[in-house]
């Protein structure tokens, strides 16, 4: 029996090996800022390590498959569903870009993402990233919460055309609804008009100095292009809020 569970041990890692050398990281995903930052969910939820064995993670908005790949190559093990309501997305991001469903690791769905996840069973995604308005947070964010396992991460990347107060409010009431619903929320903005939050249904009682480690620690236990500890200390506008607590102007 102890030769068999060695004998399996030993595939499991050769297989493990075999398929992060088959999704490699693609230095170029991480150009914008918004990419590297997605990253930062999987150090704050601590069974990332495990490589995604017995996770389902969830995309809603596929593009060009970018961020697709680049987590598979950081959970190997995880299986995907990649939700695009656009057709003529899904067939260039197969076509173009070379990605390809796969039987138990990524499957692609043509469908509206909002109704996708409203119908997802409860706590079935421990990953979910979402290219979102913040305007429409008010109606979806109790459905990305009973969609999420509590040990999971809501990861929601928000294109903002609005400048100065209008901009403030719009990510002031998107952050009291994702308060309203998750016990620890992390902000970021991550371009001129990019901000992203980072949901947590359960608090994790880290402060910038605990992230920024164990962003740190991420980087080089998986060799990762860039330095997120970097980022997490010298960006003025990361935050972390969780209900009760005044959020900070995004300026």
């Amino acid at each position: 029996a102890a030769t068999t569970a060695a004998a399996a041990a030993a595939v499991a890692c050769f297989a493990l090996r075999r398929l992060r050398r088959g999704w490699r990281l693609d230095a170029s995903t991480f150009a914008k800022p918004y990419a590297r930052w997605t990253t930062l969910a999987f150090a704050l939820v601590p069974w990332t390590h495990e490589g995604g064995k017995g996770t389902r993670a969830l995309m809603i908005g596929l593009g060009g498959g970018t961020l697709c790949r680049h987590w598979r190559a950081l959970l190997p093990l995880c299986a995907i569903d990649a939700v695009e309501i656009n057709s003529l997305v899904i067939a260039a991001a197969q076509r173009q870009f070379g990605l390809r469903p796969t039987q138990g690791r990524l499957a692609l769905f043509c469908e509206d993402g909002s109704a996708f996840v409203a119908r997802a069973p409860a706590g079935f995604y421990r990953l979910i990233l979402c290219d979102l308005d913040a305007g429409t947070l008010d109606g979806s964010a109790q459905h990305f919460r009973s969609a999420l396992a509590l040990d999971g991460a809501l990861v929601i990347n928000s294109f903002f055309e609005e400048k100065g107060p209008r901009r403030l409010l719009l990510l002031g009431r998107a952050l009291h609804a994702l308060l309203a619903n998750f016990e620890e929320v992390h902000i970021v903005r991550t371009g001129p008009h990019n901000s992203m939050f980072i949901a947590l249904p359960r608090a994790s009682a880290l402060d910038r100095e605990g992230v920024s480690e164990r962003a740190g620690e991420l980087c080089r236990r998986l060799r990762l292009p860039f330095d997120l500890c970097a980022d997490v200390i010298n960006n003025e506008t990361y935050a972390i809020r969780r209900p009760g607590k005044v959020p900070a102007a995004d300026s």
